[in-house]
Parts: structure tokens; sequence; C-alpha cells
């Protein structure tokens, strides 16, 4: 099976978030190449489909369990053009024109960041599309201010991301979208993590203190990432 480097490193390292997910399950079913992980704190899930019209030649079904997507990464990075993938004697064999790779693989139950099925979330109806520039803004606008979190919030058909809290600085970017509900809700670090894979056009979908949903779906690939809550401490007696 062949497929271009960069088309499959791409892929990877949106779903994984630029490998922060450090390993994975890469399943080439008869949908395509399906991966689905979580962080290690099970405050972060994502899940991608690169689809057979995405430029792969011979096609073939197959299970892949990597051990480190980190290396993996870094290898499919470094090459280009047409690669042929093939798994041998429990490994992952990559060759290209330059360059050869062997990546031994594991157990599945071995996998610290696999997911068997991605979550279902009942209160994930409906939702809203942004331009993946105001995420961008979103993440600089904490990196600016030195916070680990963010309010995503809706009011009046404004969309809004703010980093910082009332009684100190805030940065916040926002944009018109076509809904109508109110709502806010704290995140952690983990969506801005998310936010720096994102490209194009995307849905969000989120509740009151609920998991935030973010959607990307191209001709040859979906994207789907969700972002837990951070539920906020009461003040107590």
């Amino acid at each position: 099976m062949k497929i271009n480097a960069k088309t499959l490193a791409n892929f990877l390292s949106k779903v994984t978030i630029n490998g922060s997910m450090t390993d994975a399950l890469l399943k080439f079913g008869p949908d395509g190449l399906s991966v689905s992980v979580k962080d290690i704190s099970n405050t972060g899930f994502a899940t991608g489909l690169l689809k057979p019209t995405a430029g792969f030649i011979d096609y073939q079904q197959m299970d892949a369990p990597v051990k480190s997507i980190p290396k993996l990464l870094s290898f499919l990075k470094s090459l280009n053009g047409t690669i042929e993938l093939t798994v041998i004697d429990n490994n992952l064999i990559i060759k290209s024109e330059e360059n050869n790779g062997k990546f031994k693989l594991a157990e599945v139950q071995y996998l610290e960041c696999n997911l068997n099925a991605f979550p279902a979330f009942e209160k994930h109806d409906g939702g809203f599309e942004v331009d993946s520039k105001i995420l961008d803004m979103a993440k600089k606008n904490a990196s600016t201010l030195g916070f680990k979190h963010v309010f995503a919030e809706v009011t009046n058909g404004d969309f809004c991301i703010t980093a910082g809290e009332d009684e100190f600085d805030q940065l916040q970017a926002h944009v018109k979208v076509d809904y109508k509900e109110v709502m806010r809700t704290m995140y952690a670090a983990t969506l801005l993590e998310f936010i720096s894979v994102i490209d194009g056009k995307a849905v969000i979908t989120f509740n009151e203190d609920y998991p935030l949903l973010i959607t990307s779906t191209n001709p040859d690939s979906i994207y789907k990432w969700v972002v837990a809550p951070m539920v906020k401490p009461s003040d107590e007696e």
C-alpha cells in the first residue's frame, strides 16, 4: 500500500495533536485509516478518518499498533513523495526512494492512548461553524496572559473565547455565529493544544459545563476533537 508521506504525516499530526498522544492503533479498515486516541489525563479525545480517496494506492486493510507516534511522525516528516507501508513480523515497514524505516509494533492492550471507541455525548446537537483564525487568536491570547485555561461563551449570537479571569487581565477572541443559545464553560489547556492543529473551517458544539466538540470535515478526511470542561469549585464556607 502506498501514500504520500506528507499526507500521512499531516493526518497523524492532527489526530494525535502533534504526537502528544504518544501511541495509537492505526487501523486501515474498509472506510480508510482510522485513529482514535485520548490523552493520559482522560480530559481530551481525538478521532480521525483518512479515506482511501486521500491518495492511497493499492489500499489494503491492516492494523498497526504504533508504540511511539512521535518517532513515527518525525520519520514521516523527513520523507518526500510516495512511501510504501506494510506490516511484516509485527513491524511497520516504511519504504521510500531514499530512506526506509522499521517500527516495532505493540500489543493493542498495552497502548496507553488508544481508544477502542470514540465517546458519544448526548448534548452534542447543532453547533456553529467558525474559521480556525478565531481559534488561533484565542490560543495566542492565552499564551500572552500565561493562563492555562479559557472560557468558551455564546451570548446573543456572539461566540467568545476568553483568556483571563474577571478580576484579572482579559483578552477575548470573538466572532458572530448563527447560534441562539446562551452558555459559558471553562476548559483547560488541552483545548489550546487541540486548537493548534486545526485549519480552515470547523464546527463547534458545547453546552454548559459539558465537553466541547470540534469537528472538521474535508472531502478526504474527518476529524473530531473533544475536551472535557473544568468545573470551577464553588466557594465553601
